[in-house]
C-alpha cells in the first residue's frame, strides 16, 4: 500500500527571494499578507524516514499525511524575520497583482500554473492556516519555526 506524504510550502521556497535580494536589495511580491504554514524540509525528511522505518503491514499503509509548519505566518512576516534573524535589510516591495503577473510570467514557463499561484495567494490573504501536527505526532518532536530554517541556511541571504 501507499503511503501519500502531503507537504505545504515549503520553508526553502524562501531561497528564491534571496536572488532578488542580493541583485537589488529587494523582494518584490504579491500578496505579501497571504498566509501561509511553511514547512521545514528536515520535518518532511523526519516523518519519511519514520514511515519508512515502521515498514509495510503498519498503520501507515495507505494513509495520508498532510503536513504544515508550526504556524500560519504572512510572507510579510517571514520577510521581516529575515532581517532580524541575518541582519540583511530587505526592502519589501509589494506588487499589484497585474505588476506580479507581469514580472513572474518571465520565470514561470506555464502561464495557468501561474495564474493558479496567484489565485492560491489572494485566496489566503487574511486567512490563518490550518496547522497540521503530523511532524509532532510521528515523530515525537514539534515542528521546526521559519525562525530555526534561517538559523539553519545562515548563508542564503548573505552577499
Amino acid at each position: 500500500m501507499t503511503t501519500r506524504l502531503q507537504p505545504g510550502t515549503f520553508m526553502s521556497n524562501a531561497t528564491y527571494w534571496s536572488y532578488q535580494l542580493r541583485a537589488t536589495g529587494q523582494v518584490r511580491l504579491p500578496y505579501l499578507d497571504a498566509e501561509e504554514a511553511p514547512i521545514h524540509e528536515q520535518d518532511i525528511a523526519d516523518v519519511a524516514l519514520k514511515v519508512l522505518l515502521d515498514g509495510p503491514g503498519g498503520a501507515h499503509d495507505g494513509a495520508a499525511y498532510p503536513m504544515t509548519g508550526p504556524e500560519s505566518m504572512t510572507r510579510r512576516h517571514q520577510l521581516g524575520l529575515i532581517t532580524e534573524v541575518t541582519g540583511v535589510p530587505v526592502e519589501v516591495v509589494e506588487l499589484t497583482p497585474e505588476q506580479a503577473f507581469e514580472e513572474m510570467a518571465s520565470t514561470m514557463r506555464n502561464p495557468a500554473q501561474l495564474a493558479s499561484l496567484m489565485a492560491y495567494w489572494a485566496s489566503r490573504v487574511g486567512s490563518p492556516h490550518p496547522l497540521e501536527p503530523t511532524v509532532e505526532l510521528l515523530t515525537g518532536h514539534p515542528a521546526r519555526t521559519f525562525t530555526q530554517w534561517l538559523h539553519d541556511n545562515p548563508t542564503v541571504y548573505s552577499n
